[in-house]
């Protein structure tokens, strides 16, 4: 983890070492890992907010913000299945360093700002025109209901009034796929939100019912540009036979790429350490079936490597009896929670699993966020180990708050439960999904 221990977003060259690295620690116990490179499509962005007070040039103001994320569909692309039907080493030859760009985009609006709070009607009734400072990240139905009051942009708050130096920054944010956006959107921090608030009352004095902020002689541009970049990640995947020649194999999953704020110790590298310790153990020794294993690329940006994974073992994935993957782990003070995106009898068997094993974790019947999902949308079983902590997507997110002691614990418990799901046939039921959840699957790996 300490050769690791630097941000590694999607797509860069930290993403590109932190996967050699754990091939070469692979292949110091003993295997023989096997690179999978593949493309990926990012939308880069920079955001710029101006502010003109009742005093025209004399207020003009620049706040730091940051444009909402946006995540591109990554089968929109003509040469995406070109490149995925490749052979690894032509695949590597044609991913490593790529420059191509897509057209650049600009969305640009100007209005009144306007602080709409948590964003109820009487607020929204105001909106026409406006930009819109919100409390909450703008989800599809926010997005709406703004869209349809006339809103020309959003601004998200985030952060804390004690907040200083990297934490001072408008924190990240992501808008949904399912929609085309026109109406841009940023993050604001709350400090730089409260000084406009502030500034909004002292350009318009109003009665103390009124809504803050609401001022029409303070106005703002918020200006938002992006273009398509297309760049490489990769998968790091292995295997441990079984001691006996059942068919059939259960994959450990887990994501080792960060976001750009932090070093992303808690989120994932120490779940990236956890596999592989178990991969160690597995060597030594064997479950009854097979254990595959699969660090995976670009999980931050959309649960890329996973999909990229599925794309290219889909035909072994019947094999699969289940998958368990780890996404936050290691932190001393917490709590375990499991989500299961699986059927009843599979989330039972689970339950029983933990009672038996003396487990007090909490488990959770839904689609969880996380690489989990993509397999669960290819019919295997599957499920997230978390561990709930602090600093995930944040420059706190560091291996110092990390502890051994509750990582050897939670490679014990996922040592135990793979052990358990290797032994044990899953049955037809157990691989049928609630029809609800599979219908929720299908509509998230549309916009894919």
């Amino acid at each position: 983890m300490k050769a690791l221990d630097r941000p590694r977003p999607a797509g860069s060259s930290a993403e590109r070492e932190a996967a050699r690295y754990i091939a070469k620690t692979i292949r110091t116990a003993g295997g023989e890992p096997e690179t999978e490179p593949f493309p990926i499509w990012l939308c880069e962005q920079t955001a710029v907010l101006t502010v003109f007070g009742s005093d025209s040039k004399a207020s003009v103001l620049h706040i730091p913000v940051r444009a909402y994320d946006r995540p591109v569909r990554q089968c929109g692309h003509p040469d995406m299945p070109m490149i995925m039907s490749m052979g690894q080493a032509a695949a590597r030859e044609q991913t490593d360093d790529l420059g191509w760009s897509g057209e650049s985009e600009r969305l640009e609006a100007a209005g009144p700002l306007l602080y709409a709070e948590d964003g109820g009607p009487r607020a929204l009734s105001m909106a026409k025109g406006c930009i819109v400072m919100l409390n909450q990240t703008v989800s599809s139905d926010l997005y709406r209901k703004l869209s349809e009051a006339g809103a020309v942009a959003y601004l998200t708050i985030t952060g804390t009034p004690i907040d200083a130096g990297q934490d001072r920054l408008p924190a990240r944010r992501r808008i949904s796929r399912s929609e085309e956006r026109t109406v841009p959107g940023a993050t604001i921090h709350c400090q730089d939100a409260s000084m406009l608030i502030e500034k909004m009352a002292a350009d318009a004095p109003q009665k103390q019912s009124s809504l803050p902020g609401s001022s029409k002689k303070t106005r703002a541009r918020l200006t938002v540009n992006g273009s398509i970049v297309q760049k490489s990640s990769q998968n790091v995947c292995a295997s441990v036979s079984g001691k006996t020649d059942r068919e059939g194999y259960v994959l450990l999953t887990a994501h080792y790429d960060s976001v750009p704020e932090g070093p992303g110790a808690y989120d994932n590298l120490a779940a990236c350490s956890v596999l592989t310790e178990l991969y160690r153990r597995f060597r030594l020794c064997p479950a009854d079936r097979e254990v595959r294993f699969a660090w995976l690329g670009s999980e931050e940006q959309g649960m890329l490597g996973s999909y990229a994974y599925v794309q290219r073992h889909e035909s072994e994935l019947l094999a699969c009896l289940a998958d368990i993957n780890i996404d936050l782990a290691g932190q001393a003070i917490g709590s375990d929670v499991i989500g299961v995106t699986g059927s009843d009898s599979f989330v039972s068997e689970i339950r029983t699993f933990l009672e038996e094993y003396g487990s007090d974790a909490e488990v959770r019947q839904s689609v969880w966020s996380g690489d989990a999902n993509t397999f669960a949308w290819k019919g295997v079983p599957a499920l997230t180990y978390d561990r709930d902590g602090f600093g995930m997507h944040t420059c706190h997110d560091e291996q110092r708050f990390l502890s051994a002691w509750e990582l050897g614990r939670e490679a014990d418990l996922i040592e135990a439960m793979v052990r358990n799901l290797a032994e044990r046939e899953i049955t037809a039921s157990e691989r049928e999904l609630p029809e609800e959840m599979e219908q929720e699957l299908k509509k998230l790996f549309l916009k894919y």
